[in-house]
């Protein structure tokens, strides 16, 4: 099932009104990411992957957020100061780094239109054909645009598809997909964050701390 489930909306969605798409303040999602540019002859057996499946939880007023990715499980303890990175594969392993960055602020930046006029809607991209949403457009410079589907209910980003310019053609072609799917607008169980160190005696240090993974292209990131 695609549709959102929404709950713990605030406010009636037809009262919501905004400037740009806007990120929930806590949610979980399963979250798909495409490449478009890979094909065969890149890959050995398949790697890399051309899609990448991740689950998302996430909670801005306690500044905590997981992603889940096969075996391999992000905890971002924004509030201690603290990430760890799990593995729950045949060789368990528990990686824990001190946080030294903020939670970003999900925000979308400026210079970004709406393409639908107001009170206007366009039929979603796949896997939300059947819905409606509105189309915002961020112009990224250098040939590079990003198209973000939002839905005309909720207001929430559902899929981001980036294109660049081919320098041959001139024409823009498909580079990245991110779709949201699944979403759940109920607060994620703390359960989701603890601070395994606690209970675990095999956490090792990891200097350096782990890369940012972008969920829906710069927009949002933990």
């Amino acid at each position: 099932m695609h549709r959102l489930f929404l709950l713990l909306l605030p406010l009636a969605a037809h009262s919501l009104t905004f400037s740009s798409p806007h990120f929930p303040s806590h949610f979980t999602a399963n979250v798909r990411i495409t490449s478009h540019l890979l094909t065969p002859d890149m890959q050995t057996d398949g790697y890399p992957p051309t899609t990448r499946q991740l689950r998302l939880a996430y909670d801005r007023d306690s500044g905590v957020a997981r992603v889940d990715e096969g075996i391999l499980s992000y905890i971002r303890r924004y509030d201690l100061k603290k990430e760890f990175k799990l593995n729950s594969g045949p060789y368990p392993s528990c990686r824990v780094s001190y946080l030294s960055e903020s939670l970003p602020s999900q925000q979308f930046p400026r210079g970004g239109v709406w393409i639908t006029a107001e009170n206007s809607a366009i039929k979603c991209p796949s896997p939300y054909s059947s819905e409606l949403c509105r189309l915002w457009r961020q112009d990224e410079g250098g040939g590079q645009i990003v198209n973000i589907y939002v839905s005309h209910e909720t207001w929430i980003p559902l899929v981001a598809n980036l294109h660049s310019t081919n320098p041959t053609t001139l024409e823009l072609e498909p580079t990245l997909t991110f779709e949201w799917n699944n979403i759940n607008l109920k607060r994620p169980s703390s359960e989701l964050f603890e601070d395994v160190s606690i209970k675990r005696d095999d956490c090792e240090d990891q200097a350096g701390g782990f890369p940012w993974m972008h969920l829906f292209h710069h927009f949002f990131r933990v």
